[in-house]
């Protein structure tokens, strides 16, 4: 039997401006092209291998650079590096959970 096993980044919602966690459970709005669903305590967030993301020395000004996808000037730039490190490490899924682990070196946000 081959067993289909999928990595997972979990994290704290306070690695998350409010604005991106309430943009990603918006179902009306399709600001993010990929899929993602609200859980009870957060939101889940596909990680998809062709996903494109700025350039990391571009993240400071990603909002402003036309290079980027369109998507990614209603987020945060450390929304985006977040997917940014899950992709990086294999993950094909982020869990932003209120009871996620905060991860020392990103920034966390008090709301």
């Amino acid at each position: 039997m081959k067993l289909e096993i999928e990595k997972m980044l979990v994290l704290s919602t306070a690695h998350a401006t409010e604005d991106d966690i309430n943009n990603l459970c918006s179902m009306e709005k399709q600001d993010y092209p990929y899929t993602r669903f609200q859980t009870g305590y957060g939101v889940m967030i596909a990680v998809i291998s062709d996903m494109e993301l700025p350039e990391r020395e571009n993240s400071i000004n990603f909002i402003k650079d036309g290079k980027n996808p369109a998507w990614c000037k209603n987020f945060s730039k450390e929304f985006i590096e977040i997917l940014r490190i899950a992709k990086e490490n294999g993950c094909t899924w982020v869990n932003l959970d209120r009871d996620g682990t905060e991860i020392e070196g990103l920034t966390t946000f008090d709301w």
